[in-house]
């Protein structure tokens, strides 16, 4: 009996001296596997936040259209003559259009816009058609401007025939750093004040230039 306690005694300090842990071939495998599964968790996280980068983008870019939209939507509507757009000395898009139902016989207001295909901004500036007054500086609405569908982003459609009132199309992409479309939109504005009388060239020639 006692060489049998003596057996076990002896058993039990091999077991609690037993401390040699893990070797080394399974210490680069449990590495390698904990490395696996951050380079997958960490691919995962990098993809989602380019996803929300891009997403973000695309409503940013279809909320500055949309304003820009609106304050062209209020201009054109009033206009009684859009001239013809056409391009300038350095490729640059514009269109003219020109305010005359004003309060106290003011004299007619004159709106240009210009889209730089080199910076890609769309800009616009005013005067007063009063034969003195210059136009105001340009003042950038929109960045990362292209002419949608690679054309005129400006598209006039004259009053003739059945066609009452004069109105201007116009055609707009935001593209991204990379090239990649963000928004693109198209509206047709009409003219309310316009008719088949309404001059559709050399509309605002006093201080007009496209550079």
């Amino acid at each position: 009996m006692s060489s049998l306690l003596t057996r076990l005694r002896a058993a039990l300090r091999r077991e609690e001296s037993d401390d040699s842990g893990l070797t080394i071939i399974e210490l680069v495998v449990a590495m390698s596997i904990f490395t696996i599964v951050l380079a997958i968790y960490f691919s995962a996280l990098i993809s989602m936040s380019k996803t929300t980068v891009q997403a973000q983008g695309s409503v940013d870019a279809s909320d500055a259209l949309r304003a820009t939209f609106n304050v062209l939507d209020h201009e054109v509507r009033y206009a009684s003559s859009i001239n013809t757009p056409g391009q300038g000395a350095s490729g640059a898009w514009y269109a003219e259009f020109e305010a005359t139902d004003l309060p106290q016989k003011a004299f007619p207001m004159c709106y240009q816009w210009r889209l730089d295909p080199n910076t890609h901004v769309l800009s616009t500036r005013t005067w007063t058609e009063d034969g003195t007054s210059a136009p105001t500086a340009w003042h950038g609405v929109s960045w990362n401007v292209q002419a949608g569908g690679g054309a005129s982003p400006f598209t006039l459609t004259p009053a003739v025939g059945t066609v009452l009132r004069q109105s201007l199309t116009v055609h707009l992409t935001v593209k991204g750093p990379a090239g990649a479309q963000l928004a693109d939109q198209e509206t047709t504005f009409i003219a309310r004040n316009s008719s088949s009388a309404s001059k559709s060239d050399l509309v605002c020639t006093a201080g007009m230039s496209r550079p």
